[in-house]
């Protein structure tokens, strides 16, 4: 029976895939030639740089190698996340150098910025879906009851409220942003 672990990653896959709606209008905007807003791009580019990196991705590789020591097949499955999480690691530094190359010379870096961030949302939102599709349903047919309490145990570690506090304030714009967007 899988912990609340996967409705953790549940939640943290809502909160991507929220961020990458705010990301999209963004983009949007410069493809249409009118002004973005600069400290919303910032803080989502920051958001991606910190909290999928840092926070969620190794919540995912955590299980994944738990599934390999179960079930050797389903772990070589999942054994493309690893290579995926770098993957993803690599594209959000094009993004953030492409991003800062716009703020110095927007009449030149604009159109390059939309490509690297159009290229960024449609991987992103292939490996969040297949993560949907494919990750939970692995993880929750070969993880033992034993397995779940020890993923709770670890994500205990990670999930600090110290964290949780301090990402809100640091991400406030983002927050209100996004309750001000209904997209």
């Amino acid at each position: 029976m899988p912990s609340h672990a996967l409705d953790i990653l549940h939640q943290e896959h809502r909160a991507i895939s929220r961020m990458l709606e705010l990301f999209e209008r963004q983009v949007v905007l410069l493809e249409q030639g009118l002004q973005a807003d600069i400290d919303v791009l910032k803080e989502i580019v920051d958001y991606f740089r910190t909290f999928p990196d840092v926070y969620h991705h190794p919540k995912e590789d955590l299980i994944a190698g738990l599934v390999a020591r179960r079930d050797a097949q389903a772990g070589a499955v999942l054994a493309r996340l690893a290579d995926e999480h770098e993957a993803c690691s690599s594209q959000l530094m094009t993004l953030t150098r492409a991003l800062v190359d716009m703020l110095l010379e927007p009449e030149r870096k604009t159109s390059s910025f939309v490509s690297i961030g159009r290229r960024f949302l449609d991987s992103e939102r292939r490996h969040v879906a297949w993560e949907e599709v494919n990750f939970f349903d692995i993880a929750s047919a070969a993880l033992t009851a034993a397995d779940w309490a020890e993923v709770d145990r670890r994500f205990a570690n990670l999930a600090t409220p110290r964290f949780e506090h301090h990402a809100r304030d640091r991400f406030a714009n983002l927050t209100t942003e996004a309750a001000r967007w209904r997209g």
